[in-house]
Parts: C-alpha cells; structure tokens; sequence
C-alpha cells in the first residue's frame, strides 16, 4: 500500500510541510508544485512497475506448470490435468484477480493521499485557517471543496476524467466495504460499471452483482487517474481561480 509518507516525499524535499525554512517558503506556488508534481508522478511510475514485475512473475509461474504437465505427459492435450491442478487454477485464475483488487485499492488509496497533501500545501501557501480534515467531505470530494470554496482555485470537476474518478471511488468502495458485491439498493454503481464496461476498462458484473476485474484494470484507472492530477497541478500552477 502506498503510505501517506511515501506520497508526500515530494513535498518533504521541499520542506513545504514545516515551511521552516524562510528560502522555501519564498518559492512560489508553482515551482514548489511542479517541483512536487515530478515526485508524485516517478512514484506512481514505481507502483505500476512493481505491478508489472508481479504479473510477469504469476505468467512466469503458468508457463512453468505448462511445460510441466506437456513433458509429464508427453502430448498437447493436457488442459484437463492443467485446471485439476488446484496452484495452476489459483495462479491462472484467482491471484490475478485478488492482485487487481489489492493494486487497485493501493492506487486509489494513492490518489486520494496526493490530492489531501495538495490540499495541505495550498493551504498554508494561502495563509488558510481552515484544513482540508476539517471538512465533512473526506476523500475526492473534500478535496474538490477544500481547492475550490476554500483555496478559491480552480478543479477541473467539470472534465470526464473526474466524472470516471468519481465512479472508481464508488468501486472502491464497494471493493473495500462489500468485497466487490453490489448492494441492490445501489442503481448508480452498476450503471457506472456497464458504461466503463462498454468503454474497454476491463471491468464487469458477474451475475450482475459481483465486481469481477480483469488483468490490466489497474492501468486503465493509472491512465486516467494520471491525466486526471496533471490537470489538477496545471491549475494551481496556473492559479485559476474559481469564480
């Protein structure tokens, strides 16, 4: 999981957190947020590597019983003895899955992180009483309120990548609280699913209830959750304000 130091490392180069030093709190806004923003990206750059590295190593692992089970058996038809085998069933077919889920929770843990500590950065920069913890809203959108009726900041909540952001946050939540499975009161999240569905975003509704991942969702979202804070950085280093 991507911890709250981790994501703020860029701001700790910066000593932004303690604004102890008079030099550093005399850099304006945007050089600290650009400067920030580079270390925010490289460690996200880290996570979907280490993702990767995950992958290929379970692929690895499949090929491994494969070639196994072709030279034990000395023929082509072994697919039967293949997915009777209960490791190669859980490597083929139940790991990836839990490691979409557990990926996905961890970037989107690491969204919400960056967008608080943006929070807390532009704070301070605006001499704001007020702090992002302080809000009722938590999450997305306390950051959303905090940057625009707090900072008076422009957020570009109006874009379809924050539209998709919203209904990740939905699927995490379900994800986290309900192990995936839809409650049948909920209408909004389903229709959600069936739209990312069609889009390609590799996810879908087993029995129409049941979120069911496929390899390669996580770096759907990282596309878009990536897009989605770089519009986020360029309008507060733009200093939109938000009128």
């Amino acid at each position: 999981m991507a911890s709250r130091n981790e994501t703020n490392q860029g701001a700790k180069d910066l000593n932004v957190q303690t604004g102890d030093d008079v030099r550093v709190r005399d850099v304006p806004l945007d050089v600290k947020i650009e400067h920030w923003e580079e270390g925010i990206l490289r460690r996200l750059e880290e996570l979907k590597e280490c993702l990767k590295i995950i992958q290929k190593a379970l692929g690895d692992k499949a090929q491994a019983h494969m070639l196994t089970e072709t030279l034990r058996q000395g023929q082509v038809d072994y697919i039967g003895e293949l997915l009777g085998n209960t490791e190669f069933s859980r490597i083929v077919f139940q790991v990836p899955e839990i490691l979409e889920s557990s990926f996905f929770v961890t970037f989107y843990a690491f969204l919400e992180n960056t967008l608080t500590a943006l929070c807390e950065i532009v704070g301070r920069e605006r001499n704001l009483i007020l702090e992002v913890s302080d809000l009722q809203d938590r999450g997305i959108v306390g950051a959303q309120t905090y940057i625009t009726k707090a900072a008076k900041l422009s957020f570009p909540d109006e874009s379809t990548c924050w539209k998709d952001i919203y209904v990740y946050s939905k699927i995490r939540n379900c994800v986290v609280h309900r192990h995936g499975r839809v409650a049948d009161k909920d209408k909004e999240l389903p229709r959600g699913i069936m739209e990312f569905e069609k889009r390609g975003l590799l996810i879908s509704l087993a029995s129409g209830k049941q979120i069911s991942l496929s390899e390669g969702f996580c770096f759907k979202f990282t596309e878009i959750m990536e897009g989605f804070l770089k519009e986020v950085f360029q309008r507060i280093i733009d200093k939109q304000d938000n009128s």
